[in-house]
């Protein structure tokens, strides 16, 4: 799954109540984190696109997260189109950017 259709599936995963926002940063979403490197077992404030980078390469997480879905009825669809968004190569405007500093 590439990044824009990991923020789709948590987006709706928001909008049906399966992952909360953290109400005080709503950028935000509350993330149970187990046998982590980097943090100890907990739950966890995580910002929605840091949150999606890691789904992105999660099949687990997909899949729990869409099955949860599943169980309330909404049947998750990835969006091709926007693999095509994130597909798109930069690295000539980021070449010549760098020349011109």
């Amino acid at each position: 799954m590439k990044m824009l259709n990991a923020v789709k599936l948590i987006d709706a995963c928001i909008e049906h109540k399966i992952i909360m926002r953290d109400p005080e940063r709503k950028d935000n979403i509350i993330v149970w984190y187990a046998n982590d490197i980097d943090y100890p077992d907990g739950w966890y404030s995580v910002n929605i696109l840091t949150a999606a980078g890691e789904l992105c390469y999660n099949f687990e997480g997909q899949t729990v997260l869409i099955s949860s879905l599943k169980e309330k009825g909404i049947d998750f669809k990835e969006d091709p189109s926007l693999d095509e968004l994130i597909g798109i190569d930069c690295t000539e405007e980021k070449e010549s950017y760098f020349e011109r500093l």
